[in-house]
């Protein structure tokens, strides 16, 4: 079977193995989602990953038997208003406390792929890839 969207091919994957308590789960290689990855681990969202010659095996992290990630909003590549610029997102950082307290935006800016705190830190917006909580 061929994968049009990897990126919602493995978000969804990872999504199902968490709600099924699964400690770990196999997506696909790609740059893209290692790149990801190292930012979910950096982040404290996954314990790790390993990747394989055709795949990558991702170690998912619990917290008091309850998943660390609890939900994975994508935004398609589709829709064009998902870019945003650094006042943007310093408005959605300010409403994270609403979106239950710990998340993450992971954003594709002209410096690659990066969480929101890089985006910040660098006064760069860019558009909406997903929003971890």
């Amino acid at each position: 079977m061929k994968v049009n969207n990897i990126l919602a091919d493995s978000i969804t994957r990872i999504l199902n193995s968490t709600r099924n308590n699964q400690p770990e789960v196999i997506l696909t290689k790609s740059n893209q989602i290692i790149t990801i990855l190292t930012l979910l681990r950096k982040h404290g969202y996954i314990r790790n990953f390993n990747v394989e010659k055709s795949f990558i095996r991702v170690t998912l992290k619990y917290s008091k038997d309850q998943s660390v990630i609890t939900n994975i909003k994508y935004y398609s590549p589709l829709n064009v208003n998902n870019t945003v610029s650094f006042k943007q997102l310093k408005y959605l950082i300010e409403q994270k406390p609403c979106l239950s307290g710990l998340s993450l935006f992971i954003l594709s800016t002209p410096l690659g792929i990066i969480s929101d705190y890089d985006c910040l830190k660098n006064r760069t917006g860019g558009k909406l890839l997903l929003m971890i909580t």
